[in-house]
């Protein structure tokens, strides 16, 4: 999932779905949700976002000429907007389960 918000953001010059990539990338399957909060597994999952969202932080910094610095908060609240694009999920089938679903099919709208 990290890789497909990845790599459809580094392809995207749209502001707006950038951080909208941004956003799908912090609320998909948080800390501690499939793996305890710490463990090794957790730690390796967390770093892998952490090196996404910060390829797209960058990919927002060429396309806007701003820096907002590193918090992707500060970029979502600046360039997102209330529904959240989802990247196409032909390359990866995994879906998350549960309410996560709900919340990123609902927020996916026509974003795509």
């Amino acid at each position: 999932m990290f890789e497909e918000c990845r790599s459809q953001a580094l392809q995207s010059s749209d502001p707006k779905k950038i951080a909208g990539f941004i956003q799908a990338a912090i609320i998909y399957y948080p800390s501690g949700t499939k793996q305890s909060t710490g463990s090794h597994v957790d730690r390796m999952v967390e770093r892998s976002r952490q090196l996404a969202i910060d390829d797209m932080i960058a990919r927002l910094r060429i396309v806007t000429g701003g820096d907002l610095g590193k918090d992707p908060q500060s970029w979502i609240d600046r360039y997102g907007e209330k529904e959240m694009v989802q990247p196409d999920r032909a390359a990866n089938p995994s879906q998350p389960t549960g309410s996560q679903t709900n919340q990123l099919s609902a927020a996916a709208g026509s974003g795509r």
